[in-house]
Protein backbone atom coordinates (compact mmCIF):
# COMPACT_ATOMS: atom_id res chain seq x y z
CA UNK A 1 0.00 0.00 0.00
CA UNK A 2 1.14 3.40 -1.06
CA UNK A 3 -0.06 6.68 0.54
CA UNK A 4 1.09 10.44 -0.60
CA UNK A 5 1.32 12.79 1.78
CA UNK A 6 0.96 16.65 1.00
CA UNK A 7 0.02 18.41 -1.90
CA UNK A 8 3.47 20.78 -2.30
CA UNK A 9 6.14 20.57 -4.82
CA UNK A 10 7.37 16.90 -3.68
CA UNK A 11 4.92 15.19 -1.84
CA UNK A 12 5.74 12.38 0.93
CA UNK A 13 5.01 8.85 -0.44
CA UNK A 14 4.65 6.41 2.62
CA UNK A 15 4.80 2.67 1.60
CA UNK A 16 3.21 0.24 4.10
CA UNK A 17 3.99 -3.38 3.22
CA UNK A 18 2.87 -6.36 5.90
CA UNK A 19 3.97 -10.19 5.22
CA UNK A 20 1.23 -12.47 4.17
CA UNK A 21 0.54 -15.61 6.18
CA UNK A 22 2.53 -18.62 5.77
CA UNK A 23 1.28 -21.82 4.88
CA UNK A 24 1.45 -22.94 8.05
CA UNK A 25 0.16 -20.11 9.90
CA UNK A 26 -2.91 -20.49 7.70
CA UNK A 27 -3.34 -23.74 8.38
CA UNK A 28 -3.05 -22.91 11.97
CA UNK A 29 -6.07 -20.39 11.64
CA UNK A 30 -8.08 -22.67 10.09
CA UNK A 31 -7.66 -25.70 12.23
CA UNK A 32 -8.34 -23.21 14.77
CA UNK A 33 -11.69 -21.97 13.17
CA UNK A 34 -12.93 -25.00 12.41
CA UNK A 35 -16.73 -25.40 12.87
CA UNK A 36 -16.59 -22.16 14.88
CA UNK A 37 -17.20 -19.99 12.56
CA UNK A 38 -21.09 -19.92 11.47
CA UNK A 39 -21.67 -17.06 8.86
CA UNK A 40 -19.38 -14.82 7.08
CA UNK A 41 -22.17 -12.29 8.01
CA UNK A 42 -20.90 -13.29 11.71
CA UNK A 43 -17.63 -12.05 10.78
CA UNK A 44 -18.85 -8.95 9.03
CA UNK A 45 -20.44 -8.04 11.94
CA UNK A 46 -17.34 -8.40 13.84
CA UNK A 47 -18.89 -10.87 16.07
CA UNK A 48 -15.93 -13.68 16.42
CA UNK A 49 -16.79 -16.56 18.32
CA UNK A 50 -14.55 -15.81 21.92
CA UNK A 51 -12.63 -18.53 21.52
CA UNK A 52 -11.21 -17.31 18.42
CA UNK A 53 -9.79 -13.85 20.08
CA UNK A 54 -7.07 -15.81 20.29
CA UNK A 55 -6.14 -15.07 16.54
CA UNK A 56 -5.47 -12.10 17.11
CA UNK A 57 -3.54 -12.15 21.33
CA UNK A 58 -1.52 -15.04 20.53
CA UNK A 59 2.03 -14.77 18.35
CA UNK A 60 1.54 -18.15 17.34
CA UNK A 61 -1.29 -17.29 14.86
CA UNK A 62 0.31 -14.32 13.83
CA UNK A 63 -2.87 -12.91 12.38
CA UNK A 64 -2.05 -9.73 14.00
CA UNK A 65 1.20 -8.37 12.36
CA UNK A 66 4.16 -8.16 14.71
CA UNK A 67 6.78 -5.41 13.73
CA UNK A 68 8.77 -8.40 12.14
CA UNK A 69 6.94 -8.46 9.44
CA UNK A 70 5.35 -4.82 8.66
CA UNK A 71 8.01 -3.16 6.43
CA UNK A 72 7.70 0.69 5.76
CA UNK A 73 9.61 3.34 3.68
CA UNK A 74 8.84 6.94 3.31
CA UNK A 75 10.83 9.72 0.68
CA UNK A 76 11.06 12.15 3.57
CA UNK A 77 14.32 13.82 4.65
CA UNK A 78 14.06 12.31 8.24
CA UNK A 79 16.10 9.39 9.10
CA UNK A 80 14.04 8.02 12.28
CA UNK A 81 13.07 4.00 11.72
CA UNK A 82 9.88 5.25 11.77
CA UNK A 83 8.68 9.11 10.91
CA UNK A 84 5.89 10.79 11.49
CA UNK A 85 4.40 10.20 8.25
CA UNK A 86 4.40 6.01 8.40
CA UNK A 87 2.89 6.93 12.12
CA UNK A 88 -0.03 8.32 10.74
CA UNK A 89 -0.31 6.25 8.15
CA UNK A 90 -0.26 3.11 10.50
CA UNK A 91 -2.65 4.91 13.01
CA UNK A 92 -4.78 5.40 10.41
CA UNK A 93 -4.96 1.48 9.71
CA UNK A 94 -5.77 1.26 12.91
CA UNK A 95 -8.48 3.48 12.89
CA UNK A 96 -9.78 1.59 10.32
CA UNK A 97 -9.67 -1.58 11.82
CA UNK A 98 -11.46 -0.88 14.58
CA UNK A 99 -14.31 0.26 12.65
CA UNK A 100 -13.75 -2.61 10.42
CA UNK A 101 -12.50 -5.74 11.52
CA UNK A 102 -12.79 -7.95 8.42
CA UNK A 103 -9.82 -5.78 7.05
CA UNK A 104 -7.38 -8.34 9.23
CA UNK A 105 -8.22 -10.47 7.20
CA UNK A 106 -8.00 -8.43 3.91
CA UNK A 107 -4.24 -7.09 5.30
CA UNK A 108 -3.02 -10.72 6.12
CA UNK A 109 -4.27 -11.47 2.38
CA UNK A 110 -6.44 -13.85 3.61
CA UNK A 111 -9.99 -15.23 2.19
CA UNK A 112 -12.28 -14.59 4.46
CA UNK A 113 -14.77 -16.55 2.67
CA UNK A 114 -12.65 -19.45 2.39
CA UNK A 115 -11.89 -19.29 5.87
CA UNK A 116 -15.88 -19.74 6.49
CA UNK A 117 -16.22 -22.18 3.77
CA UNK A 118 -13.28 -24.77 5.08
CA UNK A 119 -14.85 -24.14 8.57
CA UNK A 120 -18.81 -25.32 6.86
CA UNK A 121 -17.13 -28.16 5.24
CA UNK A 122 -15.52 -29.60 8.07
CA UNK A 123 -18.76 -29.13 10.73
CA UNK A 124 -20.48 -31.07 8.01
CA UNK A 125 -17.94 -33.80 7.14
CA UNK A 126 -17.89 -34.58 11.13
CA UNK A 127 -21.59 -33.65 11.20
CA UNK A 128 -22.25 -36.87 8.60
CA UNK A 129 -19.61 -39.06 10.04
CA UNK A 130 -21.18 -38.73 13.30
CA UNK A 131 -24.84 -39.22 11.95
CA UNK A 132 -25.01 -42.73 12.36
CA UNK A 133 -23.31 -43.11 15.87
CA UNK A 134 -25.62 -43.21 19.12
CA UNK A 135 -24.82 -40.21 21.47
CA UNK A 136 -24.47 -41.18 25.07
CA UNK A 137 -26.91 -38.30 25.52
CA UNK A 138 -29.64 -40.44 23.63
CA UNK A 139 -32.74 -41.79 25.92
CA UNK A 140 -34.20 -45.00 25.02
CA UNK A 141 -37.53 -45.26 23.93
CA UNK A 142 -39.03 -47.05 26.78
CA UNK A 143 -37.29 -44.59 28.93
CA UNK A 144 -38.91 -42.01 27.39
CA UNK A 145 -42.49 -43.05 28.56
CA UNK A 146 -41.03 -42.49 32.54
CA UNK A 147 -39.37 -39.15 32.23
CA UNK A 148 -43.12 -38.34 30.90
CA UNK A 149 -44.89 -40.20 34.03
CA UNK A 150 -46.55 -42.31 30.98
Amino acid sequence: MAVVLGSGAKPYVVKIQIDTLSSKKWDQVTELCNHRIDSLEQLIEGKFPKELEVLFTEKKYGLFPAPKVIHSSCNCPDYAIMCKHVAAVLYGIGTRLDANPMLFFELRDINSQELVKKSMERKLENMLKNAGKKSKRETAAKDVLDIFGL
